[in-house]
């Protein structure tokens, strides 16, 4: 069941067309996965999405409803543009944002003891945002979004600015909160976040969103081009001589007391096990193996592939 559908969506600012009939849908309670190049066009579909822009031609159903009837309380947003107001404490901040969305005062007060001592940041209530780090600011605006329990989270660009730590964390809480029920689209150019918590991925370029579907539905459909990947030890000399003419090398380097090489198929062969076998059987005739792998191309290239093809297209 679908929480999110868009059809021919049309977003225009004078002449400029952001969004060019658009169609996008979320299963609910799913982590989705929006991705393209900057100025694709992400944004501006999250902001129609929280309502802050109007869109000119199209159709947008939010929890079964038309967007126009949706109740914003369902929806919690992390802008990519951080804000804070400097002269307002931690706690009061949170308090206000809880009650902006409808949440009662007592109701507020526990979600607020909660994700402060969830996020590890009790004793900063307090203190104004100047007082604390970036990372630390983007905890309490982390909160700000999620402090009256969402159905919908939009999180855009979430680990921007923090270190490997507080990116942990951040990946702890999306994944606690999916478990929840929660429905969360994350935008992102992190694609190591992206392959470890979506569920389905869309990718949009020049204002189109051009597919969807599972990360390894992705992976199968562009993976056509495998490499092999062989850790040795032993003389680099003979293991050029074990490798049959089915295969060339692509790349060889040293890494402390192992060789690593990187094996392509010819043009026009199509490998399957027995080829593998062999290659295995002749290098460890010569060498010994440590460690051999096929290697496919990562997200991210699969990414540049995408947006690749379709400005060439």
């Amino acid at each position: 069941m679908n929480i999110i559908e868009v059809h021919q969506l049309l977003k225009k600012y004078d002449n400029y067309t952001a969004l060019n009939n658009v169609n996008f849908s979320v299963r609910k309670g799913s982590i989705h996965g929006l991705l393209g190049p900057n100025g694709a066009g992400k944004s501006t579909l999250i902001r129609i999405l929280n309502k802050i822009l109007s869109f000119d031609r199209g159709k947008v159903i939010v929890d079964g409803k038309d967007i126009t009837a949706i109740n914003l309380k369902k929806i919690g947003y992390l802008p990519e543009e951080r804000g804070l107001y400097k002269d307002c404490t931690i706690g009061y901040q949170l308090l206000y944002f809880a009650r902006l969305k409808g949440v009662s005062k007592e109701k507020a007060d526990d979600n607020i003891n909660y994700w402060l001592k969830r996020l590890e940041i009790e004793n900063w209530e307090k203190k104004y945002p100047f007082e604390l780090s970036k990372g630390m600011q983007q905890k309490v605006q982390f909160i700000c979004s999620v402090i009256h329990n969402p159905l919908i989270l939009f999180l855009d660009e979430p680990f921007s600015g923090l270190d490997p730590l507080n990116v942990q964390f951040f990946k702890e809480e999306i994944i606690n909160l999916s478990h929840s029920g929660c429905t969360i689209i994350l935008s992102t150019h992190n694609m190591q976040s992206v392959e470890e918590l979506c569920d389905e991925i869309s990718f949009i370029t020049k204002s189109n969103i051009m597919i969807t579907k599972t990360i390894s539905s992705f992976k199968k459909e562009y993976n056509t081009e495998f490499r092999y990947e062989i850790q040795f030890r032993g003389n680099e000399k003979e293991f050029y001589s074990s490798i049959d003419k089915n295969f060339s090398i692509e790349k060889i380097e040293k890494i402390e007391e192992l060789f690593v090489a990187i094996l392509k198929p010819q043009p026009n062969i199509v490998t399957d096990q027995n080829d593998l076998n062999r290659l295995i059987c002749s290098v460890s005739d010569k060498v010994f193996i440590a460690a051999f792998q096929q290697k496919g191309l990562s997200l991210d290239q699969i990414f540049i592939r995408i947006v690749d093809d379709k400005i060439h297209s």
